[in-house]
């Protein structure tokens, strides 16, 4: 039996992160993680930067042919990384 005072790690935890606002960082480190699994290995590989600043997604490819093909494809990809990340963490993509 718990105490009223009594918190689950996952609490604690979720506390901290919320107070230190570092939720959105981690979050951020791991959409860098995760991105071959979200874009697949090709995307990852031709990817040399990204970082996410205020819901969108930056991504630096190396390839223009690329690029010009995520261009038309950006819808797919911010629903794919949403999906993947639980929540709309993402509305917008840039590519440079």
């Amino acid at each position: 039996m718990r105490n009223s005072n009594e918190q689950s790690l996952k609490e604690i935890i979720g506390t901290f992160l919320t107070k230190n606002q570092l939720g959105n960082q981690l979050k951020e480190a791991q959409l860098i993680a995760d991105w071959s699994k979200i874009a697949g290995d090709m995307i990852a590989k031709y990817t040399t930067k990204m970082y996410v600043n205020k819901g969108v997604l930056y991504l630096y490819i190396q390839s223009p042919a690329l690029k010009q093909e995520l261009n038309f494809q950006k819808t797919q990809l911010i629903e794919l990384t949403n999906q993947h990340m639980g929540a709309e963490f993402i509305k917008d993509i840039v590519l440079r």
